[in-house]
């Protein structure tokens, strides 16, 4: 690892334009940067910790891929592609500048009374969550939590995007079964059971996650929640409770839908494809049981 305070906020210039004005977010990859370019016009910058750059050129694939594919809906666009900034240090940074998006869902939900959405509003993210997973026909994501999903600014505020591929990797399309890794990929929170199995993750397991994260928008709290992870009991007992989880799991009215698509996702062999109408068919009818449109006025934005 590399000392990652090296963009000095107001000095630091990037790809010959990209001024450095706050750090805006650190994590376990790295640090988000604000930058503006000559124009005053604002971006983001995601700078690696490492000295290589294997999970950011993981996601420069994906939005080459996607900018190809005509720049759809819900994904950031990048201007600049992989760069290295020289720290003088004989390290390079690698770094990519991309859109400015607003809050992540996860932050959303911290500021908001009991720590969970509408029922609508928690509908609505997933329903264009599903949306996203289907455009990204080539990947699977395989960190899909609300830290990972993010609103966009001004006019775009009812715009859920689906961010941070660094874990993604190609949907595998020549074995008919998963290889057992061995390994657990994902948050634990809402890893699918097969990551806990230790299978090599496919498009099933991202709508597995997804129901997950559906349940704690509405509920506020997962069964799970609170269990040791750093612990082989508390890892079974997190495995156990999502294999048996159901409505009676939860104090609050987790829609019956949820669990359909639950259903729909273990269901799935490997190779398959999740049958993304019928999710979002599932999604459109808990919403109407609940007398609620899909008309994108999420908690977050004024009426």
């Amino acid at each position: 690892l590399i000392d990652i305070e090296l963009f000095e906020v107001g000095q630091t210039k990037l790809a010959g334009q990209y001024k450095v004005v706050l750090k805006l977010k650190h994590g376990a990859f790295g640090t988000v940067y604000l930058a503006k370019n000559r124009q005053g016009r604002e971006f983001a910058v995601k700078v690696s910790k490492q000295k290589t750059s294997g999970e950011l050129e993981i996601e420069r694939d994906i939005y080459s891929a996607l900018l190809a594919a005509g720049s759809p809906v819900g994904f950031v666009k990048v201007p600049v592609v992989i760069q290295y900034y020289e720290t003088g240090n004989d390290y390079a940074h690698p770094y990519l500048v991309m859109q400015l998006l607003g809050s992540d869902i996860e932050d959303i939900v911290d500021k908001t009374a009991g720590r969970r959405l509408s029922l609508k509003s928690a509908l609505m993210v997933s329903w264009q969550m599903i949306e996203r997973l289907a455009t990204l026909l080539g990947y699977v994501h395989r960190d899909i939590k609300p830290d990972n999903m993010a609103v966009g600014v001004k006019e775009k505020a009812n715009v859920v995007y689906l961010i941070d591929f660094g874990l993604a990797k190609p949907v595998d399309r020549d074995n008919n079964e998963a290889k057992h890794t061995g390994a657990t990929v994902g948050t634990f929170r809402y890893m699918s059971v097969n990551s806990h199995r230790g299978l090599d993750l496919a498009k099933r397991d991202d709508i597995e996650t997804l129901c997950y994260v559906l349940m704690f928008l509405i509920e506020g709290k997962l069964p799970w929640q609170g269990l040791p992870i750093n612990t082989k009991q508390g890892v079974d007992q997190i495995r156990s409770l999502k294999e048996s989880v159901s409505r009676k799991s939860f104090a609050r009215h987790v829609p019956e839908e949820i669990f359909e698509m639950l259903k729909h996702a273990r269901q799935l062999k490997y190779s398959e494809t999740p049958d993304y109408r019928y999710l979002q068919d599932l999604l459109e009818r808990a919403m109407k049981g609940a007398s609620v449109k899909n008309d994108g006025m999420f908690d977050w934005i004024d009426p």
